[in-house]
Order: structure tokens, then C-alpha cells, then sequence
């Protein structure tokens, strides 16, 4: 049995295997941060965060 992951993007389904991994990190990050932000987990924005994620104050 074959087990096949699929996310919808854009209004399409799209298997998981497919994608980049640039495009797999991106929504490992995402799914991460929901999942932290259901048990209240809420992120502290710092301007340090800002300086690493290649965004300017």
C-alpha cells in the first residue's frame, strides 16, 4: 500500500513528493507555527527575527 501526502495550493492538490525543497521547508515552517499557535503558543517578534528572515525594519 502505497501512502501519498497531498496539501491544496492555490486551489489544487498537489502531492507533497512533487514540490521543491525550498517549497517543503516553507510549509514545514507553516504547518509547525499553526500547530504552535492551537496550544497558544504565540511567537515574540524581535528585531533580530526581522534581520533573519531578510526583512529590514
Amino acid at each position: 500500500m502505497k501512502r501519498v501526502a497531498i496539501i491544496i495550493m492555490d486551489g489544487k492538490e498537489v502531492e507533497i513528493e512533487s514540490l521543491t525543497a525550498k517549497q517543503k521547508s516553507e510549509i514545514a515552517n507553516e504547518l509547525n507555527q499553526r500547530a504552535l499557535a492551537v496550544l497558544g503558543y504565540q511567537q515574540v517578534k524581535t528585531a533580530r527575527d526581522k534581520v533573519h528572515r531578510g526583512k529590514t525594519a
